[in-house]
């Protein structure tokens, strides 16, 4: 995931407007801080969201 687009965001929260289902976004990240903020925007520019998850990768 990276930062998109207000267009793009626009097709995003578009589409799932006219889904009949609830949309969940699943944010898969590492230790890269940057995540963060790239969460942030990606959860509030759309705002379509029923439910966001973090998924964090570590190291074994």
């Amino acid at each position: 995931m990276s930062f998109g687009s207000q267009s793009y965001a626009d097709v995003v929260r578009d589409r799932v407007a006219h889904e009949q289902h609830e949309a969940h976004l699943a944010v898969v990240g590492d230790f890269d801080c940057s995540g963060e903020d790239i969460e942030r925007d990606w959860v509030e520019r759309p705002g379509c969201w029923s439910s966001v998850t973090r998924v964090l990768l570590t190291y074994c």
